[in-house]
């Protein structure tokens, strides 16, 4: 993935869904008006967010689930097993969203910082124009 200029985090903004995201190996920013550590930084967190699975959201979610069982006195029956598979899979959707804002939020974040350095550049009026 590439992003490059304001076009390109718009799509990467719209194709941000909550299921279905493609896992990206290697993203690259290279926006006018970043340094390249900025740039560096923006793509590892970028790539990241695209990555997250929500799974750790929803391991966590299952210990919390297996602790409360293992420290009240509750049988375990059917019931008790199915709401910790809940609990699990309440989870995962958790740190699905979790992610998906964290990525829609950097996203923004470099759409902004985008939008200045070309004004900066004389790019338009109340940033209204796109990077070249």
């Amino acid at each position: 993935m590439v992003l490059a200029d304001a076009g390109d985090i718009d799509a990467a903004y719209t194709e941000a869904t909550w299921l279905g995201r493609s896992r990206v190996d290697i993203v690259m920013v290279s926006l006018p008006g970043l340094t390249e550590s900025a740039r560096a930084e923006a793509a590892l967190r970028v790539r990241r967010h695209l990555n997250d699975c929500g799974c750790l959201w929803g391991e966590i979610a299952i210990l919390i689930g297996i602790a409360t069982i293992w420290l009240t006195p509750v049988a375990l029956t059917v019931p008790t097993v199915l709401v910790v598979g809940l609990a699990g899979v309440a989870g995962k959707l958790f740190g699905l969203a979790w992610s998906r804002r964290r990525l829609r939020l950097e996203l923004r974040r470099l759409s902004a910082d985008a939008r200045s350095a070309c004004n900066e550049k004389g790019g338009g009026r109340h940033g209204r124009n796109r990077l070249p």
